[in-house]
């Protein structure tokens, strides 16, 4: 009697979870970031009033802008430019470098969308993803050629960098996973 008791209970409390519990049990989470990476991305986010997040659907990390973020307002540079310096040059410029390559992974992705026709996702990334994307990278960038502007005065080094990436990717092998998104 009492393992029937028991029984339903755990039962119960499981139908009772609902979706909760489903979620926690197959949620996938971002292995974009390293850890020191996510420390510093999560203190800039909170110096910029930006968020971040991932998307278990594109496969892709993205941003989000709060409604007191300002992106242009000097105040939220001056914070992030103080982020950054206590984070050290390393620490920065290795961040910037992954928001690069997760833009061109977002267009990329946004690209096989549309040769895939799929509209919904082509959207879904060119209207939401990409423009809050774009702004943060464009506050990162201004902010780390404010501290060290010998790093981005080479373009040339960040053409290839972005050209890189974009090889790095094709080559990893991740392109299959589009024979399986329709």
């Amino acid at each position: 009697m009492k393992a029937r008791f028991i029984l339903f209970f755990v039962l119960a409390s499981a139908l009772f979870s609902g979706c909760s519990l489903y979620y926690a049990a197959i949620k996938t989470e971002s292995k974009f970031y390293s850890g020191d990476q996510l420390d510093l991305l999560e203190k800039i986010c909170a110096a910029s009033g930006y968020g971040h997040g991932f998307d278990e659907d594109t496969n892709l990390d993205y941003f989000f802008v709060n409604n007191r973020a300002r992106a242009a307002d000097k105040a939220v540079d001056s914070a992030v430019r103080g982020v950054l310096k206590s984070a050290g040059e390393s620490a920065g410029v290795d961040l910037f470098e992954k928001i690069l390559y997760l833009h061109e992974l977002t267009l990329y992705t946004m690209k096989r969308h549309e040769e895939l026709d799929y509209w919904k996702g082509y959207t879904y990334i060119s209207k939401y993803l990409l423009p809050a994307l774009e702004q943060y990278e464009g506050l990162i960038q201004r902010n780390i050629s404010a501290l060290y502007p010998s790093y981005l005065n080479a373009e040339n080094k960040r053409k290839e960098s972005a050209e890189k990436i974009k090889e790095e990717f094709k080559e990893s092998g991740n392109v299959d996973f589009w024979q399986t998104v329709r």
